[in-house]
């Protein structure tokens, strides 16, 4: 993988994190074709620093790696909510925890359980649509989008634009022959 591909991938897959839109996203690399990726992360973990970005493996499996990507300040809010904690509390985890300690819960369960149900909570969805997902199993939602919803449907489709404006700018930028450095000074507005 070539420095490019692994920017094109985060972009692409982590543009309205990068952006401040949203606290986290998933992505997921072969191993076939990432035998450097986690030179790229490490060599990316001072950059991503500087705007309260960090990444870490979640899951390495026999044929994939799965990175989480993540702000740690928006995450920090996702998580602090009430109702978000009650519902973590509701899957198993402690009543008090922090940022670190929910990350490598949520990563442990991540081997346990392949995808936990809670994970929705991590990527920023709204607690409604978390629920709805684990409560139908998948299905009965009322639109299906980037993920199921099964609360405000406006609502996630005003949150799908905004994630998908970012992707494409980003992208475009980086087609342009801008670098990460540069792309992480765009911010949503």
């Amino acid at each position: 993988m070539s420095q490019y591909d692994f920017e094109k991938m985060l972009a692409t897959h982590c543009a309205p994190t990068l952006m401040g839109v949203k606290p986290a996203n998933l992505i997921s690399f072969k191993k076939s074709s990432s035998t450097n990726l986690l030179n790229f992360m490490e060599r990316y973990e001072d950059l991503f620093l500087k705007f309260n970005i960090k990444m870490r493996v979640v899951c390495s499996c026999k044929n994939h790696f799965l990175i989480f990507v993540y702000r740690q300040d928006l995450l920090n809010q996702q998580l602090s909510k009430q109702e978000v904690r009650q519902y973590l509390m509701n899957q198993g985890y402690p009543k008090d925890f922090t940022l670190e300690e929910a990350l490598d819960l949520m990563s442990e369960r991540y081997k346990d359980q392949k995808c936990p149900n809670e994970i929705g909570v991590f990527l920023g969805y709204p607690l409604e649509d978390v629920i709805g997902f684990e409560k139908h199993k998948g299905s009965e939602c009322k639109y299906s989008g980037l993920w199921k919803v099964y609360g405000d449907v406006q609502v996630a489709k005003e949150m799908t634009k905004k994630f998908l404006y970012c992707r494409d700018l980003l992208c475009n930028k980086l087609e342009t022959g801008l670098h990460m450095e540069q792309l992480l000074n765009y911010q949503f507005v």
